[in-house]
């Protein structure tokens, strides 16, 4: 996978400067990465500018840091990395941070695509529609030329397929999966209840350490599938619990730390 790698698009909601740039940075680096586009939380950006003193002034102009401010939080935590005939695409829940990539206990899923194997064709098609979504609505100048660039690079990504949402990938071991992103025309949560037939779903587990105090989301969950066993899986030291869940709907939900 290394062979040929020349981009890497990544998106976060909080960044460590010295982190970055003396583990990661150099990593991409050492694997021949020289196009390095990092998106991140603009207000989350800006407390980490704010904390960082010296080092930002002195920071290394060899990656172009974009803050993202798109009305809410900008939650994505996305690694992207592309080769002339390859990709390699990391989905999943640490920041670009030293807990996020370290200390945390974090979920990630990985996928490798060669132009060779098509069974995770439309997982990066959904990946690099949520990367032009981001660049047409979010980004302008050089950041726009780096990710024209990218795909200059890596033609196989203007050979994908139109994303379908909604459709199933198979993961190497068989697993279904889907890629649901927010910035179209459905939010997250009405892509969920389309895409999962609430008579066929018999267990959900969540894993999240924040909560708001009503659970709101737990409840929804139960209330649009109620047959399924829902365990939730969280911090209860460092995290946030939903200590307002009404009961009927506590009774129902198994809680593990």
């Amino acid at each position: 996978m290394r062979d040929g790698l020349h981009s890497a698009i990544l998106t976060t909601y909080s960044f460590d400067f010295y982190f970055f740039e003396k583990v990661l940075l150099r990593r991409l680096r050492s694997i021949g990465v020289r196009n390095v586009v990092v998106l991140a939380d603009a207000t989350m950006l800006h407390e980490a500018t704010r904390y960082s003193g010296n080092f930002v002034t002195s920071r290394s102009k060899s990656y172009n840091l974009v803050p993202v401010d798109c009305g809410g939080a900008f939650h994505p935590k996305m690694l992207l990395l592309l080769a002339e005939e390859s990709g390699w695409l990391a989905l999943g829940s640490g920041n670009l941070t030293e807990s996020g990539h370290g200390k945390n206990d974090e979920i990630w899923g990985a996928f490798y695509y060669p132009e060779t194997e098509q069974s995770h064709q439309n997982l990066f098609a959904g990946a690099w529609d949520f990367i032009k979504i981001l660049r047409d609505n979010y980004l302008s100048g050089f950041a726009k030329k780096q990710i024209a660039e990218a795909e200059q690079y890596a033609s196989w990504l203007g050979a994908l397929p139109s994303h379908l949402p909604g459709t199933w990938s198979k993961a190497a071991d068989g697993t279904d999966i889907m890629l649901i992103h927010s910035g179209g025309e459905s939010t997250v949560w009405e892509q969920l209840i389309q895409n999962l037939p609430r008579e066929q779903v018999e267990r959900i587990t969540v894993f999240s350490p924040f909560f708001d105090d009503r659970g709101l989301a737990l409840q929804r969950l139960r209330e649009h599938f109620p047959g399924a066993m829902l365990r939730v899986v969280t911090e209860p030291v460092w995290g946030q619990l939903p200590l307002k869940l009404v009961k009927h709907v506590h009774d129902q939900v198994q809680f593990f730390d």
